[in-house]
């Protein structure tokens, strides 16, 4: 992790009758300005490859971020919770400041806990651009808020392929007759079950021009 500062905190506690899996909290007494968070919390791939637990291993079951993390100047986020398939709960990140942030591939590739991700909605994306397979293999995610996400120049190729549960996806505000994606990729997996909420009609109409999301699309109005 690039940072402009040279001093952070960060402690464990163990969870109650499981010691294999623990909480991580991240502080520091200023803010810690972040030039990059590429697999900054990356998670191990040996349980990925062989489909074990290795016996030492400590795996991280929640992250608070404390409101230390100055993102601000952050470029690139890819990778950054990669392979943490044991994480569950990520607090702290739902009021950075991402307007600078132009990568954000793989960044929850395989986090197989997590159900919900509600704390990217109010993110200020206007920079971001490649944001392929940002949430492939959350196969346990149900639903996910990108509701301010407006752009008009994104690439999300890829990016919920494998989410064999998604539920609801709110992208609202996308411009979809503008972005890149990938008509196979981008929902592989999505069950046929699942509803994206978008912006107006002209917007229903750009995604169903892809032929690529298998579900029902929803107009804002229509929620």
């Amino acid at each position: 992790m690039g940072t402009d500062a040279d001093s952070v905190v960060a402690w464990t506690e163990t969870i109650p009758n499981d010691e294999s899996y623990k909480n991580l909290y991240i502080g520091s007494r200023t803010k810690i300005r972040a030039l990059s968070l590429e697999r900054a919390f990356m998670g191990t791939e040996r349980d990925m490859l062989n489909g074990q637990i290795p016996a030492k291993d400590i795996y991280v079951n929640s992250i608070n971020f404390n409101d230390w993390l100055d993102t601000s100047k952050t470029v690139s986020m890819n990778y950054m919770f990669f392979c943490d398939k044991y994480l569950k709960n990520i607090t702290g990140m739902e009021n950075w400041d991402v307007s600078n942030l132009i990568y954000s591939m793989y960044m929850f590739f395989y986090n197989q806990s997590l159900t919900e991700l509600n704390s990217l909605k109010n993110w200020n994306i206007k920079n971001l651009i490649y944001a392929g397979w940002m949430f492939q293999c959350c196969t346990n995610l149900i639903y996910i808020d990108l509701s301010s996400w407006n752009s008009s120049k994104l690439d999300i190729t890829g990016i919920f392929a494998s989410c064999e549960k998604l539920n609801v996806i709110d992208m609202r505000n996308l411009t979809f007759n503008t972005i890149t994606m990938d008509d196979y990729y981008t929902f592989f997996a999505v069950p046929v079950s699942a509803t994206i909420i978008v912006k107006d009609e002209t917007q229903r109409e750009a995604l169903k021009s892809k032929n690529a999301f298998p579900g029902t699309i929803k107009i804002s109005q229509e929620i």
